[in-house]
């Protein structure tokens, strides 16, 4: 199962560069197919910054600050950050 969440996510990461629209699609693909998955925070990385990509900095920023009070004390805490810094 978490072979199967990594690399849905892989797919996701892969596709920000050229596509990030396909991206956002996979992040939501992975939600709705891994609901509680070991991978949720990975996934919400990816899909802000697709959103960010997309020109949806607005969706983008309440999303990130959503996680960063999920993630918080966590080592993810100071790239949620550093996105928040970024975003428009």
């Amino acid at each position: 199962m978490l072979a199967e969440e990594v690399a849905l996510l892989d797919r996701a990461r892969a596709a920000l560069g050229g596509n990030p629209s396909e991206a956002l699609r996979l992040t939501a693909d992975h939600a709705s197919r891994f609901p509680r998955g070991k991978m949720g925070i990975e996934r919400e990385l990816v899909a802000i910054d697709a959103l960010r990509r997309l020109g949806r900095g607005a969706e983008a920023r309440s999303r990130a600050e959503s996680l960063l009070v999920r993630a918080r004390g966590s080592l993810y805490e100071d790239r949620i950050r550093k996105m928040l810094d970024a975003a428009p």
